[in-house]
């Protein structure tokens, strides 16, 4: 097995079961963001309009992918080699260590 397809493997589950369970996280919280809403406007419950909450329930959709966009840049930059101009870069700050440590 070549090196990293482990993580690749675990990243393709984590992705399958995130997708798989966002339907119900978004329920939740967008069950949660209009009990807020209506706490908040108790006062005046005519005050909620559809405009704030379909803003709502999109951001809260935007939120999480966006999020998981992230994460799995994150994990996928710590799998690729350094470039060729990284590494000369990386090399030659090592040998200037090396000469003046010496």
């Amino acid at each position: 097995m070549r090196e990293g397809a482990g993580i690749g493997l675990a990243i393709g589950i984590a992705a399958v079961a995130f997708f798989a369970t966002l339907p119900f996280v978004i329920v939740v919280l967008f069950w949660l963001f209009t009990s807020g809403v209506a706490f908040a406007r108790s006062n005046d419950p005519a005050a909620t309009s559809a405009p704030a909450l379909l803003i709502g329930l999109a951001s809260i959709v935007l939120l999480l992918t966006t999020g998981l966009a992230a994460t799995f840049a994150l994990i996928g930059r710590s799998l690729t080699p350094p470039g060729k101009k990284r590494r000369e870069k990386a090399e030659k700050a090592e040998a200037a260590r090396a000469s003046t440590a010496s």
